[in-house]
């Protein structure tokens, strides 16, 4: 049996965020994951720097996690971010 760990975009698979796994983007200080506990998926994006937590948002499905999850990286990580 072959286990799934990654969608073919190269995202996280429901299986891997079941199993404990974490998405995870970061620049400089600033750092948004995607997890999932028990059957709710959470994202957070967090500036270590000065500004402290940006955003926590708690998801039930795994489409509205991965929605927000690409936009808060859109937002927070990516070059036009700052």
């Amino acid at each position: 049996m072959r286990t799934q760990f990654y969608n073919r975009d190269g995202s996280l698979s429901r299986y891997a965020l079941a199993c404990g796994y974490v998405e995870r983007s970061e620049r400089e200080n600033v750092i948004v994951t995607m997890y999932q506990e028990h059957s709710v998926y959470h994202v957070r994006a967090f500036d270590h720097a000065d500004r402290g937590r940006l955003a926590w948002k708690v998801f039930s499905t795994v489409t509205a996690a991965r929605t927000y999850y690409r936009r808060a990286v859109k937002m927070f990580v990516s070059d036009g971010a700052r």
